[in-house]
């Protein structure tokens, strides 16, 4: 009985260490609570099954292998699954670590500590320990590794883990006979730092590419920014040249019909009051918003979608509390998806509205679809369902959770109905204005 309580124990912290390093430090989608516990109590019963039967040695390896298969199950997305194998690595490098240490300088004797199974559990908390400021800090600083490791980079650090690992590994065996010198204890020692600076530099290696995939999206998205308001501001200037030319011959326009009545060319007349009827309206069709970076973003996408009829309610005030980036990932995202799915109607309409409550700012967004919008764990997320599209609507999400906002999305009659609520988008100063 004692034997199960202290290998069911030990299944316990090497779980929970991974556990730690998955979803808290390496910020790893999960599944649900519900979920994560249910898959976490079955493994639990595995591991006290398999321990009754199973010896030490093979006993651990069945424990990091459970440890990781459970720890998948946990994990939404499939390519993160070697991030499990490879923080498993992790630990075993920082326990074998922090045990070299250990023995050299407590004087420790090795195969006292593998015998005792209380000493064994409390040297392999440490890194427990170790690991627990560490992801409290990540939480903190929301540094989330939200791009997949290269398949060479994973490659690197395992086989590196590995190496590392066997050839500390048989530094510790060693230490085991009768070559536990001053001498031995100071290889040991060496060995253990060297392991150490090598976790750190993995872990630099990861936090440094999550780095560069955040400056690179960031970038990508200012470049986009960029090109939507070059096109906007060359629009207006194209409509600025356009009105002038037609101020400059209204007067002669003016002339040319009331010649045309006069004289009865009632079919003429009628012809040349519908060009320039058709004219005028090319010329006022842009939409303002109020916001100029709306404006550009609303007007450029519209004129991808000439076919389609956009009506937009509400004005937004110049300046908003949300970054450009922000403002353009969720009005971009939502437009541009209900702008694709009306375009394949016969309406073929969009309607926008935008109003404040306070500061809360509130989107809604009507669109004539024919088909549903697809629907991913029984939420709509976006109209398409090709290959490397449907991100759109994720993106915009993101964005609006991460400002503690709300997004619902419905489908009825022909129409997809989406509402955003953005508290604090509008700033104080601008609250009670009218938008």
């Amino acid at each position: 009985m004692t034997n199960l309580f202290f290998n069911l124990l030990f299944f316990i912290i090497e779980l929970s260490k991974l556990m730690m390093l998955q979803f808290g430090i390496f910020r790893i989608k999960s599944r649900t609570l519900k979920t994560m516990l249910t898959v976490g109590a079955v493994s639990c019963i595995l591991a006290g099954a398999l321990s009754v039967w199973a010896y030490h040695s093979l006993y651990s390896l069945i424990v990091g292998l459970l440890s990781i298969a459970a720890v998948c199950v946990m994990t939404v997305e499939k390519k993160k699954y070697v991030a499990a194998v490879l923080g498993y690595l992790y630990i075993v490098i920082m326990d074998m670590v922090l045990l070299g240490i250990c023995v050299s300088l407590f004087d420790i004797n090795l195969n006292s500590v593998i015998e005792n199974r209380f000493e064994y559990l409390l040297m392999n908390s440490l890194s427990l320990i170790m690991l627990l400021p560490l992801m409290i800090h990540n939480i903190r600083k929301r540094n989330e590794l939200k791009n997949g490791l290269s398949n060479r980079t994973t490659v690197l650090l395992i086989a590196g883990g590995i190496a590392v690992g066997l050839f500390f590994g048989a530094i510790q065996l060693s230490a085991s006979d009768s070559f536990n010198g001053n001498i031995m204890r100071v290889v040991i020692l060496g060995v253990s730092l060297s392991c150490l600076f090598f976790v750190f530099i993995c872990e630099a290696l990861i936090s440094n590419k999550a780095q560069n995939h955040k400056l690179k999206k960031a970038n990508a998205e200012a470049n986009q920014l960029m090109k939507i308001q070059e096109k906007y501001y060359t629009m207006l200037l194209k409509r600025e040249n356009e009105t002038r030319a037609f101020r400059h011959d209204i007067k002669s326009h003016l002339y040319c019909l009331k010649t045309l009545y006069s004289e009865g060319k009632y079919e003429e007349f009628e012809d040349y009051l519908s060009n320039l009827t058709t004219s005028l309206n090319e010329i006022v069709t842009s939409t303002e918003t109020g916001n100029n970076l709306i404006n550009a973003i609303v007007n450029d996408i519209a004129s991808q979608y000439s076919d389609v009829t956009l009506n937009w309610h509400g004005y937004l005030p110049m300046e908003l509390s949300l970054s450009s980036m922000d403002l353009c990932t969720v009005f971009s995202n939502l437009l541009r998806n209900a702008f694709e799915a009306a375009v394949k109607t016969e309406e073929k309409n969009v309607s926008v509205s935008v109003r404040n409550i306070g500061s809360s700012l509130i989107l809604e967004v009507s669109n004539t679809s024919l088909t549903e919008p697809v629907k991913h764990n029984g939420k709509f997320v976006s109209s398409k369902s090709e290959g490397g599209h449907g991100y759109g609507i994720s993106n915009a999400k993101k964005v609006i959770e991460s400002k503690n906002g709300s997004f619902l999305m419905n489908y009825e009659n022909g129409i997809v109905r989406t509402e955003v609520i953005l508290p604090s988008a509008i700033k104080v100063e601008n609250a009670m204005q009218p938008v």
